[in-house]
């Protein structure tokens, strides 16, 4: 009996140990991990719970974590990892992490040296790839783009995005928004160049943006861009010639687009620009409207300020592009003016001057060298009563032209004698004749140099009070010209 009851203790003892070798029981741990994204292309971490002084290893998954702490891991399944040792709490933290990311989105998994998981962050930390990718464009032909990329993955697909605004978008970021786009596959050392193989429809200056085709991040930015040029088609013609209309110009325009609505442009030096450019440096221009022929014609309505030649170009109005050039020009001459006094008096001199430039050969030129010369500098001198034409020349070539009068002046028809002798209370007298009412002003002198004004004497006769030398001065009421008498001596 006893030794029955001995062997059934050694059966439950038996069975005990069989089932202590095939079953496991969970396993529990008080350890944490929380990551989260502070600079580009890094994680920050933080454990908590851990073994003191203990090696662990972080793996970072890029999908949301299926393991549970106490299973075994497998790195099978992780995206990248790092070794860690938590400090004597059982704690441990780094401001980045050592591995390297190139996805967006990350989550961890805290596992111990037996391969077991100890903590999940389930929530994961979005990061912000780096990327030392480089991309450059330029324009050397019209209506594309020449790019040139360095530095990014082997063999890698990406898509060039084509953006005519100074892109907002920085690398590492998701691009979404680029529809003017291609696809280009980087060679063995990671560059790529050529011409784009995208349509341009508008000038204008043009921004690229290298984003990788399996991250859809933006791997490179290029920031300063190129201008593209493109080369629109256009049967529009038009051609200038000089107006009837003083100053202006007449223009025609044939083959452009029915009633559309363009600008022309006129400029006074020989045009650079050509059909298809988009044109934005003229000032001078008026707005004009196609028939249904698309044809126009007309005398501009632009205010030409100085004289020269004058080319027109007809931009449209909706895309801005030139669609016609006039290079042949037309001249225009603005008449300059003429200022200054035009009535003078035989023997007297007048100034005239003229607006602008003064062409640099014979300026000046009078119709009648004898009645009025003019000198170089516009200086009139008066020869004879009558009238002569003054014309003065830019150095336009452009002329105006002024009418001077030279005013006669007035006669002494009775003048005094040389010498008289006089009573006491006789007069001396005189008669002028001129245009208009004749005024006198007689002057007495002692030694026929120094003349004064005698305050009493202003009539055709005087009376002199003493033996002096006499004169007197008419003058013409209408002109203002003025004749001297004779002078007398009276004893």
């Amino acid at each position: 009996m006893k030794n029955q009851i001995n062997f059934l203790r050694f059966l439950k003892l038996l069975l005990l140990t069989v089932l202590a070798s095939n079953f496991s029981f969970a396993q529990t741990s008080t350890a944490t991990i929380t990551i989260s994204s502070t600079a580009a292309g890094s994680i920050d971490y933080y454990i908590t719970g851990a073994t003191a002084s203990s090696t662990y290893t972080i793996y970072f998954e890029s999908t949301s974590p299926t393991v549970t702490v106490g299973s075994t891991y497998s790195p099978a399944f992780a995206a990248t990892s790092e070794t860690i040792t938590t400090d004597p709490n059982g704690e441990a933290s780094s401001s980045t992490s050592s591995a390297t990311f190139s996805g967006t989105y990350y989550y961890a998994v805290l596992v111990d040296n037996n391969s077991e998981v100890v903590a999940v962050d389930p929530t994961g930390s979005s990061v912000t790839a780096t990327s030392s990718a480089a991309i450059t464009i330029s324009s050397t032909a019209a209506g594309s783009i020449d790019y040139s990329i360095t530095g990014a993955d082997m063999t890698a697909g990406y898509t060039i995005y084509y953006e005519n605004a100074t892109p907002t978008t920085t690398v590492g970021s998701t691009y979404t928004t680029g529809t003017l786009s291609e696809s280009i596959t980087t060679g063995a050392g990671g560059t790529a160049s050529g011409t784009s193989t995208v349509t341009f429809t508008s000038s204008g200056t043009y921004y690229a943006i290298l984003v990788d085709n399996t991250t859809f991040q933006v791997a490179a930015v290029d920031n300063m861009g190129s201008y593209v040029t493109v080369t629109a088609s256009s049967t529009a013609s038009i051609s200038t010639s000089v107006s009837t209309t003083a100053g202006s110009i007449d223009y025609s325009i044939t083959g452009a687009d029915m009633t559309a609505g363009y600008t022309i442009y006129y400029e006074n030096a020989t045009p650079t620009t050509t059909v298809g450019s988009t044109y934005t440096t003229g000032t001078l221009s008026e707005s004009i409207t196609t028939g249904a022929g698309g044809t126009a014609s007309g005398t501009s309505t632009v205010t030409f300020t100085s004289s020269g030649t004058y080319y027109a170009i007809l931009v449209d109005n909706t895309t801005f592009q030139v669609a016609a050039v006039d290079n042949m020009g037309t001249e225009i001459c603005i008449s300059p003016t003429i200022s200054g006094t035009t009535s003078v008096c035989v023997d007297a001199t007048t100034t005239l001057t003229g607006s602008g430039t003064a062409a640099t050969t014979s300026p000046w030129a009078s119709s009648d060298n004898d009645v009025a010369t003019v000198s170089n500098l516009g200086l009139v001198t008066a020869v004879a009563a009558g009238s002569v034409t003054i014309t003065y020349t830019d150095n336009n070539g452009c002329s105006a032209t002024e009418t001077v009068t030279v005013n006669a002046l007035p006669s002494f028809t009775t003048d005094l004698n040389g010498t008289e002798t006089l009573c006491s209370g006789s007069s001396l007298s005189v008669v002028a004749s001129g245009t208009g009412t004749i005024s006198y002003q007689w002057y007495e002198s002692s030694d026929n140099s120094s003349w004064s004004a005698i305050t009493s004497g202003v009539s055709s006769s005087y009376t002199p009070t003493s033996s002096q030398y006499y004169k007197v001065v008419g003058t013409d009421g209408t002109t203002n010209c003025t004749s001297t008498s004779a002078i007398v001596v009276v004893t």
